[in-house]
Order: C-alpha cells, then structure tokens, then sequence
C-alpha cells in the first residue's frame, strides 16, 4: 500500500518468450484477460508459429495480402521507424538471423556448437514493403520474411498498459521494456526503477523516476550464443547482414510508449556511441548508452530521469516478501522488487532485456 492508500498486487508469468511481471491494484483481477491478450497477439506476431500472421505472410512473399487490422498498424508503424532511422531499424533481417543460428525460439537454442555460420545471405530492404491502407494488404519482396521481434513486444506492451491504466497506477515489465503509470508504491513521483549492469549484475548502473512514460533495453549480452569459438548475438545490422559490432554494450531510451523505446534503443545500439548519441540527442531522447570501455553516457533529456543511488545492493536492500509486496515479484531472470534502504521507499530493479 503506497501513502495514498492504493494497495499494490503483483503478477508474474510466461510471455512473448520471456518473463512478464505486472504491478497493478487490479493485477489480479485481470489476470486472466492480460494472459489471454498476449496469446491473441502472440498468435499474430510470432515468427515461430506457422499458423500466425507474420509466419504466414511471410510464406506468401511477392504478393498483396489481407492481414489483420492489429498487423496492418504494427507494419505502418515500422515503416515509419525504418525512415526515421535511415534503415537501421529493418524487420526484414531475419534470414540473416537464421544464418547467424538463431532459428528456434532462444530457450531452445544450444549455447555453442562447432558449427561455423554461413555467410551472411542479401537481405531486402523495408522499404520495399508495400502497404495498402484501402484494401489492408501488404505485400513482402520476394523471398522477404518479417522478424518483428521487439517492436511487436513494445506494441503489445503499450496495450496491456492501456487495460490497466483506468484502474490506478500500475507497471507492466516484460522482457526488461516497462510502461509505468502514475505513482509507485513510495508515492512517487512515479515509479522508481534501476537500470542494471550488464557485466557487473549485481550493481546497479543508476536509478531512474517513470511517470506515464516508457523505458527499454536492448543489449547484447543477453540473446547470444557461441558457433566455432565466435560469439554471436541477436541484433543484427541490417547494413552487413551480421550481428552488429558495436562499441555500446546497453542502450536504454525513454520514450512516451514502449515501441518507440523499443526500436530507439535498438537503432542506437546498432550506431555505436558517437553516432547513436548524436541520433538520440537529435530527437531530444531520454537516453543512457552504456560502453564496452565501461563508460555510461547520458543524454541531457536523461538527467532529469535520473535520481542520486541512496544505497547499494549490499546495504540494507529491504525484501520485497517480508515487506508485505507479493511474492510473485520476485522472479528467476529479474532482481525483484526490493527497498533501496530502510525507510527510503521502493525501488522496482529493472531486469535486464531479454
């Protein structure tokens, strides 16, 4: 319960691959149809299911098909990321994907294998995709197949959000990319969240405040795995055809919804620190990019995010169980909720992107 009496219920489950808490007063209540919308939109946009839309549209490359009024939105969408971003956001990349080894969902994927990829395949290019608002079709280049990966999770997520939102404060989490809403359990103001290290995980590289805005998380330290003695990752650059080889480790964006987040911390990962700071700065971003040489590189709009760390991991982090916080919150891949020192308020560890 937070100062103004709102009593807060934590659910936790399986979803789009990957953990999913929500921190909600109506958490429980809807729990049911939250679960039931993730498996409609996961219907629809995974890649790996043969029976879903984008599976399916991409089996029918080269020509105009009818899809969903949800698919039609989410591609419109992309489209107009691929122009803002020059091309780096590309969700035509996954032949190369497959090619670098990752085709099958991750928690099924072996971690090595002596087997060397093969060369990068020529993808096409986004741009060429066609849609048309009238008829609602679309139509792939030939031999094109759509991976919508994180921006479809950041999509879903926005519209969970949108279910909780008119029953008080609450926070959706999945996969690392959070919606928050209103004021956390401290009171506020809004929700206070720690962004964590990549290397180090058992620190914390700073602490943020959220209110009625969204943050993501793309890395890449988590989605990876080894082929001939090479460490590969999942985001790949759509201008080699290979997991990219950038100089960030992290990139965290702010931004009004979880999509756009979502593919701001993905294009600027993929630009690499000098370039992607510029790209942030440009569009005025809340942004923290976070180096191989160790170095955390902040926007000006990210400062006034940023709250001061009153206490580490190892001073007095109160247990969100004995708390009276639900137990659920704390989970196998995420750091759980917990006080960042007694009497200081609550503090919602951001688990790392998945």
């Amino acid at each position: 319960m937070n100062e103004r009496g709102i009593r807060f219920h934590t659910i936790r489950f399986r979803a789009l691959g990957t953990e999913a808490l929500v921190y909600s007063p109506a958490a429980i209540e809807l729990r049911d149809r939250l679960t039931e919308r993730i498996e409609e939109y996961e219907g629809r946009f995974s890649r790996f299911r043969p029976e879903s839309e984008v599976f399916l549209l991409s089996s029918r490359s080269g020509r105009a098909v009818p899809v969903s009024p949800e698919l039609f939105d989410l591609l419109a969408r992309a489209m107009a990321f691929w122009r803002e971003t020059s091309g780096m956001f590309d969700p035509l990349i996954l032949p190369a994907l497959e090619a670098a080894g990752y085709d099958r969902s991750f928690e099924t994927l072996p971690a090595r294998s002596d087997e060397a990829p093969p060369s990068p395949p020529r993808l096409a290019s986004f741009g060429d995709v066609v849609l048309d608002p009238e008829r609602r079709t679309v139509r792939l280049p030939e031999g094109a197949r759509l991976d919508l990966g994180g921006i479809a999770k950041g999509w879903v997520i926005d519209r969970l959000a949108g279910m909780l939102q008119p029953y008080g404060p609450s926070l959706i989490d999945i996969g690392g990319d959070m919606v928050a809403h209103g004021d956390g359990p401290d009171g506020g103001p809004g929700w206070l969240i720690a962004v964590a290290n990549p290397i180090e995980t058992d620190r914390d590289l700073c602490w943020i405040r959220l209110r009625d805005e969204a943050v993501a998380t793309s890395t890449t330290v988590r989605r990876r795995w080894s082929r001939a003695g090479r460490w590969l990752h999942h985001l790949i650059d759509p201008r080699t055809g290979e997991p990219s080889q950038t100089d960030v480790l992290q990139a965290t964006v702010i931004g009004t919804d979880a999509t756009t987040a979502d593919v701001c911390a993905k294009t600027a990962l993929l630009l690499g620190a000098r370039e992607g700071y510029a790209w942030l700065e440009a569009r005025d971003l809340a942004a923290a990019l976070f180096t191989h040489s160790g170095h955390l590189l902040r926007t000006p709009r990210w400062e006034r995010h940023e709250v001061p760390m009153r206490a580490s991991r190892d001073e007095g982090g109160i247990d969100a169980k004995q708390d009276g916080i639900d137990g659920g919150a704390r989970t196998r891949s995420s750091r759980g909720l917990r006080a960042p020192g007694r009497g200081s308020g609550w503090l919602l560890q951001r688990r790392r992107s998945a």
